[in-house]
């Protein structure tokens, strides 16, 4: 039951469009280092002209907690075993920040306000098309929030509200493209990886299937066409090479007055016994078949007559 049911979950997972844990814990992380560089550069770059004077007055304030900030936001999942577990609530934050430098820097006239696509194309990018939107949604608010603080500004209303319009619309445009992509992304690559894993099996199970069509299946041992294929190539090697090889033929004396005194259960378990002997008497390069009913054939590739003939001695 608890592997059918983890077959299910697995498949859930694949279905619903999620990445593998694996892959989406490095991906988080990449996005995370990318997030904290961007941020970084913007946060350097950041000019005392630009801010409004009230907060031109603590510039150097607002550098270093915007760089405390980042760094923390960024270091943070870095070292979580699963960053994925910050990831909702770093897009919450880092749309607060975003909200906070533009208002520092002008409203809607900041050219900042392309900070507000990094969330949402985070969240696009790592979860699934509904986080995307509510991302977007946030981040919409939050840009009409700034709006409102701006209300009374000298700029005209027909022209600040153009600018919300067009930023709100690329807004929602970015989570659903990018996340509609990603979506479909990810389930193409969890199809491959579970046609993969099909293929897999597909081939364990074809080398168990071709492996137990050649073995005996009393003593394990290979059978006799199997023995007669192995000795062919070995001939042909030999004669192509001039590699020596040895056979040893064996037969079971005794074998059909057992079976009539003790029955033919006591006749297979001296078989087994026979085939447990002799696979544990040769080398692995060497081959061991039951070859008839009472009798086995050994084929040991490079080697002489001598070494056959004291194999077959300690056998005896």
């Amino acid at each position: 039951m608890s592997g059918s049911s983890a077959e299910t979950n697995r498949g859930q997972q694949s279905r619903s469009g999620w990445m593998q844990p694996t892959t989406l814990v490095a991906t988080e992380r990449k996005i995370t280092l990318i997030r904290s560089a961007a941020l970084l550069l913007v946060v350097l770059t950041l000019r005392r002209e630009t801010l409004q004077p009230e907060y031109a007055r603590v510039f150097p304030m607002v550098v270093v907690a915007a760089c405390v900030y980042i760094l923390a936001g960024g270091l943070l999942p870095l070292t979580a075993s699963d960053p994925r577990r910050f990831a909702s609530v770093m897009l919450v934050c880092d749309l607060i920040f975003a909200t906070l430098l533009v208002q520092a820097t002008g409203g809607m006239n900041s050219g900042y306000v392309a900070l507000f696509y990094l969330p949402v194309l985070r969240a696009s990018a790592t979860m699934r098309l509904r986080d995307a939107v509510a991302t977007a949604c946030l981040a919409i608010l939050l840009s009409w929030y700034i709006a409102a603080l701006q209300s009374q500004a000298a700029q005209p209303a027909a022209v600040r509200y153009y600018r919300l319009f067009w930023l709100d619309s690329s807004l929602m445009a970015m989570a659903v493209f990018f996340g509609l992509l990603a979506g479909e992304t990810r389930s193409y690559r969890s199809a491959l990886s579970r046609l993969d894993e099909a293929h897999r099996k597909l081939l364990e199970q074809s080398v168990l299937i071709r492996e137990l069509s050649v073995r005996d299946g009393l003593t394990g041992l290979y059978d006799r066409r199997y023995f007669d294929d192995r000795l062919n190539d070995e001939f042909r090697r030999a004669q192509r090479y001039g590699r020596p090889f040895s056979i040893i033929m064996l037969e079971l004396n005794g074998l059909r007055r057992l079976n009539n005194a003790r029955g033919t259960t006591a006749g297979d378990a001296a078989l087994k016994r026979i085939a447990e002997l002799l696979s544990g008497s040769v080398r692995a390069s060497d081959l061991v078949a039951r070859y008839g009913g009472d009798g086995f054939a050994l084929l040991m590739p490079e080697t002489e007559p001598d070494g056959a003939l004291a194999l077959a001695d300690r056998i005896r």
